[in-house]
């Protein structure tokens, strides 16, 4: 029970059941993919499930992602659910998250709230929100600097600060 649960589920009955299992047993855990959550946004609420979600993509390349939407990120945030994006690394590497999220920006969803969707969401989710996540003082800082905006795929790296430090 100290470390939340990590459970990969793209199907809402799949999240169903987990939560079962999980209230059965008494844990916590974190939706990974949560390709259907959509369906059960309002569920997800209530149950104060976060869901990391990811990759998104245009193509179904296994029967689990059937009902996937584009629009499920914004779904879930404008339903209130604690939403992360992921690529899923390797699977997508890592350096196309903005890109992901530039793709849910596509499809509806609100810059500012993708941007804390990469950033203080992910940092509540793992439970390190009080060190990283935002700029504010006294917490570990890491900053980059983008030569364009960070969704557009022309958009390259110009500067990275690690805990203070200029490392490019």
């Amino acid at each position: 029970g100290e470390i939340p649960a990590r459970i990969h589920a793209h199907r809402y009955d799949d999240i169903l059941t987990a939560t079962r299992i999980a209230n059965e047993f008494g844990f916590r855990f974190v939706i990974e993919h949560g390709t259907e959550g959509y369906k059960i946004a309002d569920y997800l609420k209530e149950k104060g499930i976060p869901v990391v979600v990811g990759p998104l993509m245009t193509f179904r390349t296994k029967r689990e992602l059937r009902d996937m939407t584009m629009e499920s990120v914004k779904i879930l945030n404008e339903k209130g659910v604690l939403t992360a994006l992921m690529c899923d690394h390797p699977v997508i590497p890592l350096e196309y998250a903005s890109i992901q999220a530039a793709s849910a920006l596509r499809y509806g969803a609100k810059e500012e709230d993708l941007i804390k969707m990469l950033t203080i969401n992910p940092a509540k989710i793992l439970g390190i929100s009080d060190r990283v996540g935002s700029i504010e003082e006294g917490k570990d800082a890491d900053l980059v600097i983008w030569s364009g905006h960070p969704f557009d795929a022309k958009s390259k790296v110009e500067s990275l600060y690690i805990e203070g430090k200029k490392i490019i």
